[in-house]
């Protein structure tokens, strides 16, 4: 590889040209005592060399996507399954407990997962990876493009994905089989009780917001991404990890069985007004990137903001029946139960009232979960997280 040193910008790893740029004091682990604990034992070199060995970013590319630093339709790996070993909507830019390839802190069992699969390949021998003394037996089945480089590591066993011109109301699905590691067995879902977990199936559900605008752009973007902000977390703490699903399917000739496969729904988000510019755009910056993401993969639902018209409500419209419109009646909180009240109709088909926050939410049944998680599982069946 040949690195350009530099003193600013993001660094990156062209892992296939074998080229990159690194920061001049990136080659160094931050200190424990770095007053940001975001940045504690932050190891940017460390991260950048994962790619020089074949590893993806396991983030959602939040910051140059037009989402206001939430959850955007730019994902490195198909469905963001790694995305809460490191993120959330509470810290968005790297937890204390991170995957290297994620929060640039910890290794993982699973950065090692192509190197037994390329083990297995030539001796014949099935492979599993032991990293410490807490996960001896990490383990993923064999993706049918091995031979390419193809590892159900970073690729899902199990898709379901609507072409750019199917968009309107549907969502994309994607199926993981998790091995034994420290995010499977001790972080997802929030840890035990409710883990570990040997799957997971995320749900993404692409939305191009129309979002409050302001003469003041400081205001304007404090505003923003606080509606988004709050429309995340309400999807997080009111609809996901909640429930979990078993069942098998057939991987070719192999069977891949869930004992505890989580699921999860997750809102990304494009904003078609991004930021407060005249007319025309220019033509760079964050609204194009926005553009950009609406363009290549459409979008599944239309979410209109209204911050001044009374009262707050929330309706489908009837012409365009995958077009929400919000009025937050000059309040930014009245989004908190507005938009969880409507979220659910985005994967059901129905609305369901979640506003009020409970542990568990009864307009939510398993039996609403069954024939959505069902696509990907034959005879799955749903239950209740602890």
């Amino acid at each position: 590889f040949a690195l350009q040193i530099s003193t600013g910008g993001r660094d990156n790893r062209g892992s296939q040209l074998g080229n990159g740029d690194s920061g001049n004091t990136n080659f160094q682990t931050e200190s424990a005592a770095n007053p940001n604990p975001s940045m504690q034992l932050w190891f940017t070199s460390a991260h950048e060399t994962g790619h020089m060995s074949g590893l993806p970013d396991e983030y959602n590319e939040r910051w140059n996507a037009g989402s206001y630093d939430h959850m955007s339709f730019g994902w490195n790996t198909p469905g963001d399954p790694y995305e809460p070993d490191g993120r959330d909507e509470t810290d968005r830019f790297s937890r204390p407990d991170s995957g290297m390839m994620n929060g640039n802190k910890f290794m993982r069992n699973r950065y090692f997962w192509h190197n037994a699969e390329f083990v297995r390949q030539i001796t014949g021998q099935n492979m599993q990876v032991a990293l410490g003394p807490d996960y001896p037996d990490y383990f993923l089945p064999e993706h049918a493009q091995a031979a390419a480089g193809r590892t159900h590591y970073c690729w899902p066993v199990a898709q379901s994905v609507h072409a750019r011109a199917n968009k309107a109301r549907s969502f994309d699905m994607y199926l993981y089989a998790l091995g034994k590691d420290h995010y499977s067995q001790r972080l997802l879902g929030g840890g035990p009780p409710n883990g570990p977990f040997d799957g997971i199936l995320v749900i993404d559900v692409k939305i191009a917001f129309f979002l409050p605008d302001s003469p003041d752009l400081g205001i304007e973007t404090t505003v923003r991404q606080d509606l988004l902000a709050r429309a995340n977390a309400a999807v997080r703490l009111i609809m996901n990890n909640k429930w979990y699903a078993a069942g098998s399917l057939n991987l070719g000739a192999q069977t891949v069985t869930f004992r505890r496969c989580l699921i999860q729904a997750v809102p990304q988000s494009a904003v078609f007004n991004y930021p407060n510019d005249p007319s025309p755009p220019p033509k760079d910056g964050d609204q194009e990137n926005a553009l950009k993401m609406i363009g290549r993969f459409g979008y599944d639902y239309q979410v209109n903001v209204d911050l001044t018209i009374a009262p707050a409500s929330a309706a489908w419209q009837v012409a365009s029946p995958e077009i929400l419109d919000i009025n937050l009646a000059g309040s930014n909180a009245n989004m908190d139960g507005l938009f969880i009240r409507h979220f659910p109709s985005m994967i059901f088909g129905t609305d369901k009232d979640l506003s009020a926050v409970s542990p568990s939410p009864t307009a939510v049944t398993a039996a609403d979960w069954v024939p959505i998680v069902q696509r990907l599982i034959p005879g799955a069946t749903v239950h209740p997280l602890p």
